[in-house]
């Protein structure tokens, strides 16, 4: 075996290692872990009909998500532009990045009392920056890794 071959391998070990790292800080210690939190955590309010319910979030450098569930349809106001919708069977999840400081508001246009189960979770970007960078340098060193295994091998066919 060439040695090209051996160090590609290596790092192709390596590069896999690095990915399993990232993938690891991406989704459990991302948002994937944090949406299953905020709904476990859930609070359950009740809005009274034609009333407003107001959830106050902060600007520090973290994504908000933004988790509820309703008994009937409610209206929601002052969502920032860059909301993003996360769709998951148990109610609704909104991800976003917020400029300022500010307040989403609810709203009951009913006639009758709605049950809400309401929670919002700040996730540092660290974690999902640090462990997105670790995924390209993984997929980085695997192609490397590949390219030299390749090139060992005709190598090593030419010395016969």
């Amino acid at each position: 075996m060439h040695k090209l071959t051996k160090i590609g391998i290596i790092i192709l070990v390596i590069s896999i290692v690095i990915g399993a790292i990232g993938f690891y800080l991406t989704v459990f210690q991302g948002i994937g872990a944090k949406v299953e939190n905020i709904i476990t955590n859930a609070k359950k309010i009740t809005i009274k009909p034609l009333s407003n319910y107001t959830i106050p979030y902060v600007s520090n450098g973290s994504i908000v998500l933004l988790f509820y569930n309703s008994t009937s349809p409610v209206d929601v106001y002052n969502l920032p532009a860059n909301a993003t919708p996360i769709n998951i069977s148990r109610g609704r999840v909104v991800e976003f990045l917020p400029q300022k400081q500010g307040h989403i508001t609810f709203h009951n246009p009913n006639f009758q009392n709605v049950t809400m189960y309401l929670g919002i979770v700040y996730v540092t970007t660290t974690n999902i920056f640090f462990g997105g960078g670790l995924i390209g340098l993984a997929i980085l060193l695997f192609l490397i890794g590949i390219i030299m295994i390749i090139i060992g091998f005709i190598l090593s066919r030419r010395k016969r």
